[in-house]
Order: C-alpha cells, then structure tokens, then sequence
C-alpha cells in the first residue's frame, strides 16, 4: 500500500510541474558529475526547472551507463545570462562483459550561468561542489567539478 502512495504522490507531482504552462524546453548536450553525461532535456520557467540526462557507451566488452537529474533555481536574469543555483545526482554504471563492474555515484549543488547566444542556443557553466563515491571503495570525496551544457530552446 505504501508503494501505491508514494508512486500515486509521485506522478501527482510530475504531471504538476509539466502542467506548467510557462515553461521553456530545451534539448541538448551535458557533461559533468552533477549533471550526467549525454543528451539532456531541459524545462525551466522563472521560478524553477529540473534536467535530466542520460546517455550508453558500448563496445564488445563493456558498455557505461550515464544517468543524471538535476534542480534548478533561477535566482536572477539579465537580457543574455541568468544565474542559477542548481542540485544535481549522477550515476555512472559499468559493466564488462555484460556483468555489473562498478558504479560512480555524484552529489552536486552550486552555481550556474546560462549565457544566450541567439533566442534558441543557450551555454550553461556550472561550477557545483561535487561529492562522489565509488562502489568499490568506502572512501567518499568531494571538490568542485564544473558542469558543461549546450542546449536548443525550442520553445
């Protein structure tokens, strides 16, 4: 019963924030821990917004998985930058041979600047303090890993 609930709150939820009719859509291209690696969507309005991304790196032996979601605050805007302050997780899986090898598991929240170059191509730099974990070992590290976006607003 629990699991119906939390399911039942958690689509409420996301049916809520794409009921938003002021939101800009984007696609494009992220790199970093917090964000993920790979192609990414993006919805952001004035008061808040959310990315995921995710992308498969294969070859005979291996194949890597990349996951990540992100938060976003717009904090202020000028006519070409807003700034943003963002939460992020991102998960890297491995695996080789088709068996699960290890996983990367990142935590970022921080700055970011998104900087129009016309109404559609947007670059987003962040700057987030990133806390990271390797399945293989118990040690848990953290330092700021800067986060890279090109994306295509379409709307």
């Amino acid at each position: 019963m629990k699991k119906i609930i939390i399911i039942t709150i958690i689509l409420m939820s996301l049916s809520a924030l794409w009921s938003q009719p002021n939101f800009h859509k984007a696609f494009g291209l992220s790199y970093g821990m917090a964000t993920g690696n790979g192609f990414s969507y993006r919805q952001i309005n004035n008061d808040y917004g959310f990315q995921a991304t995710g992308a498969i790196a294969l070859t005979d032996e291996e194949s890597i998985i990349f996951t990540g979601t992100q938060f976003i605050k717009p904090l202020h805007s000028i006519s070409k930058t807003r700034f943003n302050m963002t939460i992020g997780l991102g998960t890297m899986n491995h695996f080789n041979s088709n068996k699960y090898d290890e996983s990367f598991l990142y935590f970022g929240a921080g700055p970011e600047v998104e900087v129009t170059f016309s109404y559609n191509i947007r670059l987003i730099i962040g700057t987030p303090y990133t806390i990271f974990k390797q399945s293989s070992n118990s040690h848990i590290m953290g330092t700021f890993m800067p986060t890279f976006s090109i994306m295509y607003y379409f709307d």
